[in-house]
């Protein structure tokens, strides 16, 4: 039951304008090789958001204001991703029969696997918010916040891949896809042996709670699963690259339903099981692309 229509809207404005445009306009800019102008759109975008918070804080708006203020930026952002990238806006509008012929029914794959690989990233999360008592809840969330943070360099490094898979001969994949497993799994070992020494100090810095030391081996544990989680993101690149985007979508149902399985069979130990279905399905997703990563480049 939504209470507040307008404030959902807005949310959902915002979203597509923080998240979901930018989803569908990076592959221009990632074939075209234009890095550096949608670094550039998209950190003036990241700051004035930051400031839009920051005098949202001491000029104490309300969360409609806030919203009004974000979206205004992102549809800046917006009409600048599509000046560069030389979109025809009304062009779905005008010609609104030809663009549906334009469209490519292999989309709906896509779309599947964006729609499974959610619902699978949610499934640990909604269990602890809706099952787990709010104390360990809070710890679990800061324990997670701070472990998506080194996903940023799987998700750059995926960004900065693609287009080599793309281009490179069949014959050149094997070199660049264990090269890219090597040096994330190298930079998730170091972050997690820095997070062995100097996690507790992080949690207490961030929170300013004592309290928030008690999520230092959940933060460890959530690494090690995004450890596996980002070697099946650049096998998972692979598979893209290469068109069998449909075996994604049955890993991620068969990922999903593992989750909910270990979550029932580990439920007495409440966040620690929780932890624990993320790194049995982190493993289970990892190991299922690489075997059929390493499957279909014995076959090329």
């Amino acid at each position: 039951n939504i209470e507040n229509h307008i404030l959902f809207f807005l949310v959902l404005l915002r979203t597509f304008f923080d998240a979901t445009f930018f989803a569908i306009i990076l592959p221009y800019f990632q074939a075209s090789n234009k890095f550096l102008t949608i670094a550039k759109i998209n950190i003036g975008y990241s700051i004035c958001i930051s400031l839009i918070a920051v005098i949202s804080y001491i000029l104490k708006l309300s969360l409609i204001k806030f919203l009004i203020l974000s979206i205004s930026v992102g549809l800046i952002n917006y009409l600048q991703c599509t000046y560069f990238s030389k979109i025809n806006i009304l062009f779905p509008l005008v010609n609104l029969k030809r663009f549906i012929y334009k469209i490519d029914r292999s989309i709906l794959t896509y779309v599947a696997s964006s729609l499974t690989s959610y619902i699978y990233a949610q499934i640990s999360a909604l269990y602890v918010a809706v099952f787990l008592p709010k104390e360990q809840a809070a710890l679990f969330f800061a324990a997670f916040t701070i472990a998506m943070f080194p996903t940023l360099f799987t998700a750059a490094q995926v960004q900065k891949m693609l287009p080599e898979l793309i281009k490179k001969p069949p014959v050149e994949h094997k070199r660049i896809i264990n090269k890219n497993v090597l040096l994330i799994t190298s930079i998730f070992i170091g972050i997690i042996i820095f997070f062995v020494f100097f996690g507790k100090q992080l949690l207490t810095l961030i929170y300013a709670k004592d309290y928030y030391m008690n999520a230092h081996i959940i933060l460890i544990l959530l690494m090690i699963a995004n450890t596996f989680i980002g070697i099946s993101t650049i096998y998972g690149a692979y598979i893209t690259a290469v068109g069998k985007q449909k075996y994604k979508v049955k890993i991620k149902v068969e990922a999903s339903v593992l989750t909910i399985i270990c979550l029932i069979l580990l439920c007495k130990f409440n966040i620690i099981g929780a932890v624990a279905a993320i790194i049995i399905s982190g493993f289970y997703t990892a190991l299922r692309y690489a075997a059929y990563s390493i499957k279909m480049q014995k076959n090329i």
